[in-house]
């Protein structure tokens, strides 16, 4: 889509394996950047937003498939007021998760404040993606939410 070279990812034990792997990636997105002549924060746009648009619209997105695995994950109180409390029909997040998560994946979304409780379940749109650039390393989006407390 965006003919950026993405290096291959190293095992979960190799620590410097995925510290390089990190370096290999900015080298690249930098060389990316630098032929389309566009800025920091073009590049970020592009990367983080742009790219995730390309994948929906290449027909990608039609019917989930049936899940191979639960995955918990955890919100936070902030994470509860500003997303879990009333999620809109159609709501999508961009949540950590399990770097082995698979597309139509079950995500069990637990919160500890305001209420210590599962508070909602979802389905991975998309793999679980290792990011080197996050806290928290791994991402999925997160669509289809089921409220269980309110």
């Amino acid at each position: 889509m965006l003919n950026i070279s993405m290096p291959e990812l190293p095992a979960k034990s190799d620590k410097k394996g995925r510290l390089l792997l990190s370096n290999d990636l900015n080298i690249n997105i930098t060389k990316f950047a630098e032929e389309n002549n566009l800025t920091p924060k073009e590049t970020c746009a592009c990367i983080y937003d742009f790219a995730l648009m390309l994948l929906e619209d290449d027909g990608y997105k039609t019917e989930l498939p049936e899940p191979t695995n639960i995955w918990l994950t955890g919100g936070s109180k902030n994470d509860y007021k500003s997303f879990l409390e009333n999620p809109d029909k159609g709501a999508k997040s961009v949540w950590t998760c399990n770097e082995n998560t698979k597309r139509g994946d079950i995500i069990v979304m637990y919160v500890r404040s305001p209420y210590s409780c599962i508070q909602s379940v979802w389905k991975a749109d998309i793999d679980g993606v290792y990011t080197p650039f996050n806290y928290y390393n791994s991402r999925t989006r997160v669509i289809d939410g089921k409220l269980l407390h309110t």
